[in-house]
């Protein structure tokens, strides 16, 4: 198994190339529900690459090492179900709050028209489900609000 091992590590560049291609497919496919599913896989391949690091650090594979970093720096910045929230819990007596929960559906680019359902709600605090990039980046051009993501 150990020799298996030293000779798959030999082809780091290989495998490197491999690992920036899944990276590079998980973070620049189409928006279309097929796609979607390897998206949904991106923790679990970070998880591999951390794997295949571990591998190349332990071998001395400087190469196969930094293209992993990478790798995983380029994962982490751009899936947003793998960064860490930091919800606070206030206990608040005697508030009257108005919520508007919307589920936008990712596929949905009918921004203008949700964005008026959210003014129209006048809500003190909106829950947004299902928000893309393209999503974020339409509410933050029209809304005045201030904004707190939390992924989950």
């Amino acid at each position: 198994m150990k020799k298996f091992i030293k000779n798959l590590l030999n082809q780091q560049l290989l495998i490197s190339l491999l690992i920036l291609n899944a990276v590079i497919f998980i973070l620049f496919s189409p928006n279309h529900y097929f796609f979607e599913l390897f998206l949904s896989i991106a923790f679990q391949k970070t998880l591999g690459i951390s794997f295949m690091a571990l591998l190349f650090l332990l071998y001395k594979k400087w190469v196969g090492l930094s293209v992993s970093f990478i790798a995983m720096l380029l994962i982490y910045s751009n899936i947003s179900y793998l960064r860490i929230s930091d919800t606070k819990h206030i206990k608040i007596e005697n508030v009257d709050l108005k919520i508007a929960h919307f589920n936008v559906l990712k596929f949905n680019t009918n921004y203008q028209k949700t964005i008026a359902a959210i003014n129209v709600a006048d809500a003190d605090i909106v829950s947004i489900n299902e928000m893309t990039y393209a999503w974020k980046t339409a509410l933050n051009s029209s809304l005045i609000l201030f904004i707190y993501y939390v992924y989950t």
